[in-house]
């Protein structure tokens, strides 16, 4: 055994243990590297830890509006416009028991030998002359009527039980069903017997729940708002 050794040399028998040396240190490593792996792993009889009770909490008093969808803007309501565009004047007034007694004669008619309280407002442009009448609010057309007294009366109805009605028009330029939206043309205004006094204008009528409305008091209200 002693002569085997003394045939190394002192460099070699160092290199031999250097390399022992280094494959025990890589063992080590490895060896240790494994008992971690281990120790990471759940054991199949370990027991299983109850969840804290604070996260419970939190999520039974989570709100439930909370990552909720927010809820679409809702429809603004159409608010009542006048049935003609620019400048006008009213020539015949809704009768008002209350108004004044300069208002209740403007809002009598005088048709044939009889006397009548008006239902309605009329206008008229300051020219006296035609004019687009144009729908107070969006709705359906229910009715268009020709009458030698009336003129062409049109109806619209629209949410709520309201109607509006537009007479004294010399023609129409829409048709029982169709859509139309608020500030769409109508017809033009005209003469009528029934009012024979007044020249071209459109009688406005607003109707809520089959009873007359003063359109006037109408005028800037949303329709939510009768």
């Amino acid at each position: 055994m002693k002569n085997w050794i003394k045939r190394f040399t002192k460099e070699q028998i160092q290199r031999v243990v250097f390399i022992a040396l280094l494959v025990l240190v890589f063992a080590v490593f490895f060896i240790s590297l494994s008992i971690a792996s281990s120790k990471d792993k759940p054991q199949p009889n370990d027991p299983v830890l109850p969840s804290d009770p604070s996260d419970q909490d939190k999520e039974e008093n989570k709100d439930p509006e909370e990552n909720q969808p927010n809820p679409p803007a809702p429809i603004e309501k159409e608010s009542f416009v006048l049935p003609l565009r620019g400048d006008y004047q009213v020539v015949r007034k809704f009768y008002d028991a209350s108004s004044t007694t300069e208002d209740q004669e403007l809002a009598v008619i005088q048709f044939e030998k009889t006397y009548y309280i008006s239902n309605g407002v009329a206008y008229m442009s300051p020219d006296k002359g035609q004019f687009n009448v144009i729908a107070s609010l969006s709705g359906e057309v229910v009715r268009v009527d020709e009458s030698p007294i009336y003129g062409v009366v049109i109806t619209l109805k629209h949410e709520n039980d309201i109607y509006t009605e537009y007479g004294s028009l010399t023609s129409s330029k829409v048709k029982v069903g169709d859509q139309v939206m608020q500030g769409d043309v109508l017809g033009v205004s005209g003469v009528c017997e029934y009012d024979s006094v007044l020249a071209s204008h459109v009688f406005f009528k607003v109707l809520k729940n089959n009873v007359n409305q003063d359109p006037e008091k109408m005028i800037g209200k949303k329709i939510t708002d009768l």
